[in-house]
């Protein structure tokens, strides 16, 4: 049981059957709503003096988040999850790019990009700013547990968009052509190093909790991380298959779970070589902005795809009107679906219906 989920041991059971294939009586569904009344009193957390600290005070972060946790009903598979918000592709930063603050994001690389001497000639840096700011508020968010929530791996980044970052995207772009040989060595020494920040960050979040948890807000048992390359929306399936899609599959095979951040219609038509990766657990598709949200019929036949190839489909932020068109037209095996309700009565009428709806 966690403070705020009184019903986590049967939520972990559900998540467990669907990360091992089994066929459950509907989608998993992660529904939250707010409590009309606090689960408790959490004080406001104290206000930050700059940007920066309101990136990187533990008091801040967790105060922050603990505050939204007693205000929120965690439905279904939802749960209270604190993962380290850094920005996507904070891994950058631990190899020398970078960075810059706003109030809703973290920007890496902004007019500042390494040649290719400097990139090839990256190492593991303990004493780098960023990476001891990461370890500080994990270890932080762990020992502030106390069976509360779920502490989530903060957004290292895809190896190909950290690589964007540390030379300019469209300097990485030319380099597939006029620095191939160069594009790879620097991949296998950023996916050798992602591993090793993943396995360091695994070892002091595991101090306070079992399982493994995300930005993408999903809890597993085993080592498990969302992978991505959202460079690859201006790449040929060609250069997909040359350039990414080897070290994708490595991580795949590092790790003992994994899901595919696939990022905007830039990325359909590499569908079929993430399909063909045996140890891709599943696919989440985000549709971008400006673009038919993840609910609409007119995504239906990729996510059919997805489903009729063994993989799981994960859909963030589905309205609750639309979950039961697409039952009716998709069914519910491997589907995991975020969603919302106006009131906790509410989401447990959604999980009910979602259930009949799928007999």
């Amino acid at each position: 049981m966690l403070l705020y989920k009184d019903d986590w041991a049967e939520a972990q059971q559900i998540l467990n059957a669907w990360w091992n294939g089994e066929n459950l009586p509907r989608p998993v569904i992660q529904v939250i709503a707010p409590r009309s009344e606090p689960h408790h009193d959490v004080p406001a957390p104290p206000e930050p003096n700059s940007l920066e600290e309101r990136w990187l005070n533990p008091d801040v972060v967790i105060g922050r988040a603990l505050r939204h946790m007693a205000r929120t009903y965690f439905g279904g598979e939802a749960y209270p999850n604190l993962w380290i918000n850094l920005g996507p592709g904070i891994a950058a930063s631990y190899m020398g790019s970078p960075v810059t603050f706003a109030e809703d994001t973290v920007w890496f690389g902004r007019n500042h990009h390494m040649e290719w001497d400097q990139v090839l000639s990256i190492e593991y840096d303990a004493e780098n700013k960023w990476w001891k700011a990461t370890q500080r508020l994990v270890a932080e968010a762990a020992a502030r547990n106390q069976g509360r929530y779920i502490v989530g791996t903060t957004d290292l980044g895809g190896v190909t968009d950290i690589l964007a970052s540390l030379r300019g995207t469209m300097n990485l772009l030319t380099d597939l052509v006029d620095h191939p040989h160069e594009v790879k060595e620097a991949s296998d020494l950023i996916l050798n190093l992602w591993h090793r920040y993943y396995d360091e960050l695994d070892e002091i979040i595991s101090t306070g909790q079992s399982g493994t948890s995300a930005w993408m807000g999903i809890w597993c048992a085993d080592k498990w991380y969302p992978i991505q390359c959202d460079f690859s929306a201006m790449i040929s399936p060609a250069m997909f298959e040359e350039f990414v899609l080897p070290w994708l599959r490595e991580q795949c095979r590092r790790l003992k779970h994994t899901i595919y951040h696939w990022d905007g219609p830039g990325q359909i038509p590499h569908l079929d070589l993430l399909l063909g990766i045996p140890e891709l657990d599943g696919i989440q598709w985000t549709p971008g902005a400006g673009n038919p949200d993840v609910g609409d019929e007119c995504w239906y036949p990729l996510y059919k795809r997805i489903l009729d190839a063994g993989k799981r489909l994960v859909l963030l932020g589905m309205a609750p009107k639309q979950i039961q068109g697409f039952i009716s037209q998709l069914g519910h095996r491997g589907v995991l679906i975020s969603t919302w309700a106006a009131t906790p009565d509410e989401a447990e009428e959604l999980l009910k219906n979602a259930e009949a709806w799928c007999r």
